[in-house]
């Protein structure tokens, strides 16, 4: 017996009390909403039977949550819970367990405990009971006109070491008349006990137009789907928050806020059915800033069986970080994904985009774009076009059924090849063929180059403009934060191009032939390559220099080191023409992307001459000698691009030598005066 012993820990608001007790009858009374945690291990081979009686108010339900080591496939058989003091079969409660956890999510106000150790060792239990009302978190909350906030987690302390039993939450919240009520979902997460098991598919939030669950059916929402604002069309809106697991028990955290307004403030004079082959979407009043309380919804829809690609070309839509990413105004795509992903949901917000990218696919012939502002922040917007495509991206395909369309593929996305419909004879007419290569997600650094094996399409028309066939290629960032200038989209027909060609974004070649002339098409090879430092000294009287892989994403983890020199007697000034190396954060002690850093040299080494971050480029900068080293560090990074810099050779004389200075730019004046004047040279100090 004296190797066996538990502990019984209290938790009170402001104290906890330990009490420590041999194995015997022992009688435990729980306060209402006080959880009691109780543990409980055995070191050795024995035979031992311990009992503890748990009680509770009447009225009170029991709940049991806890973890036991380590025959947990007999767990039934070593710790048995009955209803009442009564050890017999019909009043045993069924003990749930699932890997090394155990949950009791519904005893009486009095049950019994009991543990057999039956020559068992290293046997270990640790639990935590709480007696609460016969409720998951509280009765329905009505709430009244004006602003307020709901919180799970805050609001009700009928829960168990932070989970909450199965059961279902409802608020209702009431406007007054002629008003309607906006809901921003800040937070909404819910998984099971074990944690293995990840995100519920059994849980899930309802909100409805009305105060019945026959009412309006607005949103029907799990823990990983993308929402957006909720706007009720009538005074009233029913919230209920349904909890379903297996175990018993979810991790659920469910967060909001809203605010009432008059029907007018609400605007909807947005939106509508678009089709064709080609348009473009703005937010409204764009570029200028949109108004709060925003509801609009595009559906865009082609013929079948093509698709939607969107493009994305600037975007600043309320914030993105604190407090509440995305909760408030936010722009969703139902039916599509972006580049790179899967899903059929998408979500942007914030004045940069998503770290997906800025191309977006829809999964079939439409898609539906839902632009939705708040009643707090906005922004300029978003501005964005679309055209119909035929086949999708290379790391996701859809291939069409081959009598409407013959495109074939890369082989694999770091190396391999693309060729027109059946090359090598030549092309169909009415080709539209999407192909694309990705540069590997959250990965910056890689340029993709392009060698033309094989190059014959349709020739341009007079004024060299390729209108009939042609090839279009287009640089897309995956992550751009509105300041990346990708290069131009450059169309090429006839023999051209007859070079290889590099690109430094995520990068789409579009091929497209009309109805008359065909070619032999193209066999075209790629190869993406990790970009590393560039060379390491650079002469001449001048030049630029920029940092890895420019005007493409520098590579993390890298340290480069560029030497620049000129002739003896001249110094360098070096001119920024762009920079773009992340956050500064403490006069670049410490950066989260990339630093560059300037160094003159002396007689005896190396001076800095200064140390330069951000987004801002750095003032022209003059050396003292023939002579500068730029080290440019970067530790990690999703988008910045570095710099580019130039330089020029400039004379290092002073007046000292001004003699020669004269000599070389006035010398035929001198030598017309040096014959009757006496020149006299100063020396300026």
């Amino acid at each position: 017996m004296a190797n066996l012993w538990f502990i019984l820990l209290l938790h009170l608001t402001v104290v906890s009390v330990t009490t420590s007790q041999n194995c015997g009858n022992t009688s435990i009374r729980l306060e209402e909403n006080i959880s009691y945690s109780f543990n409980f291990q055995q070191n050795e081979n024995m035979q031992v039977i311990c009992e503890w009686e748990v009680t509770a108010d009447e009225g009170l339900v029991i709940m049991m949550m806890g973890s036991f080591c380590c025959d947990y496939k007999r767990i039934n058989q070593h710790f048995k819970m009955y209803k009442g003091t009564t050890k017999d079969q019909s009043s045993l409660i069924a003990i749930k367990s699932k890997y090394n956890k155990i949950a009791v999510d519904e005893a009486p106000s009095t049950v019994l405990m009991e543990y057999i150790a039956n020559y068992t060792s290293n046997f270990s239990l640790s639990i935590t009971m709480l007696a609460t009302q016969n409720s998951t978190c509280g009765s329905a909350i009505n709430a009244s006109a004006g602003e307020g906030d709901i919180d799970v987690q805050r609001s009700t302390t009928h829960y168990l070491n932070k989970f909450h039993r199965n059961g279902i939450c409802a608020w209702t919240i009431e406007a007054e008349e002629d008003e309607v009520i906006q809901l921003l979902i800040t937070e909404l997460d819910m998984r099971t006990v074990v944690p293995e098991a990840g995100y519920s598919d059994s849980s899930y939030l309802e909100i409805y137009d009305g105060v019945q669950t026959d009412s309006s059916l607005l949103v029907r929402a799990r823990s990983d789907d993308e929402l957006l604002p909720v706007t009720s069309r009538t005074r009233l809106l029913l919230i209920v928050l349904t909890l379903n697991e297996d175990f018993g028990f979810a991790d659920a955290y469910f967060a909001a806020r809203y605010k009432s307004f008059n029907k007018s403030a609400i605007l909807r004079d947005c939106g509508g059915d678009i089709s064709g082959d080609e348009g473009v979407v703005l937010s409204p009043n764009y570029p200028a800033n949109y108004d709060n309380l925003r509801v609009c919804e595009w559906r865009i829809t082609v013929e079948d069986p093509f698709f939607v690609r969107m493009e994305i070309h600037d975007i600043d839509i309320g914030p993105l970080f604190a407090p509440y990413p995305c909760a408030g105004d936010s722009l969703l795509f139902t039916g599509a994904y972006p580049s790179g992903d899967s899903g059929s949901n998408f979500r942007l917000c914030g004045m940069r985009i998503n770290d997906y990218g800025l191309v977006i696919y829809s999964v079939n012939n439409s898609m539906t774009m839902r632009f939705v502002s708040d009643w707090e922040d906005n922004g300029r917007g978003f501005n964005a076009s679309w055209r119909k495509v035929a086949v999708v991206s290379v790391v996701t395909p859809i291939f069409l059924d081959t009598s409407v369309l013959a495109c074939q593929w890369p082989q694999q996305t770091t190396e391999g090849w693309i060729q027109s419909p059946g090359f090598p004879s030549s092309y169909p007419d009415n080709v539209n063929c999407l192909y694309e290569i990705q540069i590997p997600y959250y990965q910056a650094g890689y340029f993709i180059t392009f060698t033309f094996d094989s190059f014959n399409l349709q020739e341009p028309d007079s004024k060299g403009s390729c209108i009939y066939d042609y090839l279009e290629i287009l640089q897309v960032p995956w992550n751009n934060p509105g300041y990346v200038i990708p290069p131009e989209a450059k169309k090429v027909c006839g023999r051209e191009p007859r070079q290889s060609l590099t690109t430094y974004f995520p990068t789409t070649l579009h091929f497209v032939t009309d109805s008359n002339i065909t070619k032999g098409g193209f066999n075209i090879s790629f190869v993406r390559t990790m970009a590393g430092c560039g060379e390491n000294l650079l002469v001449g009287d001048k030049g630029f220099v920029t940092s890895p892989n420019y005007p493409g994403t520098f590579p993390p983890g890298l340290r480069c080191e560029t030497t620049i020199r000129v002739e003896p007697g001249h110094n360098i000034t070096l001119t920024f023409e762009s920079f773009s190396l992340g956050y500064e954060n403490n006069n670049c002690l410490w950066s989260m992307r990339g630093i560059l850093e300037v160094y003159d040299k002396n007689s005896s080494g190396s001076i800095l001459i200064g140390t330069y971050c951000g987004y801002s480029s750095p003032q022209p900068i003059t050396s003292t000698s023939n002579e500068v080293t730029l080290v440019f560090t970067s530790s990690y990074n999703y988008f910045d691009t570095g710099f580019n810099a130039t330089y020029v050779s400039t004379s290092a004389l002073t007046g000292k030598y001004l003699s020669f200075l004269m000599y070389e730019v006035f010398s035929a004046v001198i030598f017309q005066v040096v014959d009757v004047l006496e020149v006299q040279f100063y020396e300026i100090v």
